[in-house]
């Protein structure tokens, strides 16, 4: 069997290294985070830490159906978190799943949801053409962050698809 501590921790930091080292030399040290977590979590699967750091690594390596599963097991053990909420949706709109991408984001507590999960809920609305849903999020988010440039960005967007002018 053996302890599952080492193992997190080095999938820990080899995933950390990985991310700061980027390039094709990242990619290895991104395979073997995910050997380590995934050994940790045979030995303890209630291990949150090993869960989050292996929903990044699969996130990382572009394995976001991975990405997706590990997070949810994660928000089994800490339903509250925004940062893994965040990074299932995300990895939703890049497997093109756009409505779970939403209802992920809608589960957020609006009290809890902040700038980002605005900011994220009003660009998967932009992505499935709810144009009014998306302004109200874009906009909640640039009252939150103002002069943000990728807020700014898609309000934009939004404005050319609506045929605004720019005030």
């Amino acid at each position: 069997a053996g302890r599952a501590e080492p193992e997190i921790w080095y999938g820990i930091i080899a995933a950390s290294y990985a991310g700061a080292r980027g390039g094709l030399g990242a990619l290895s040290l991104a395979k073997d985070a995910k050997k380590a977590l995934e050994h940790a979590l045979e030995i303890d699967p209630n291990l949150f830490q090993a869960q989050q750091a292996l929903a990044k690594v699969h996130q990382s390596l572009g394995e976001h159906e991975y990405a997706v599963e590990a997070g949810r097991r994660y928000l089994k053990l800490q339903p509250d978190s925004l940062e893994m909420r965040l990074l299932v949706a995300q990895s939703l709109v890049r497997l093109g799943n756009l409505k779970a991408a939403k209802a992920e984001l809608e589960s957020i507590d609006e009290s809890k949801r902040g700038a980002e999960g605005n900011y994220a809920l009003g660009r998967v609305y932009l992505g499935l053409g709810d144009l009014a849903q998306a302004r109200k999020y874009l906009e909640i988010a640039d009252a939150a962050m103002p002069r943000n440039p990728d807020i700014l960005t898609n309000l934009l967007t939004l404005d050319s698809r609506e045929n605004r002018q720019a005030d």
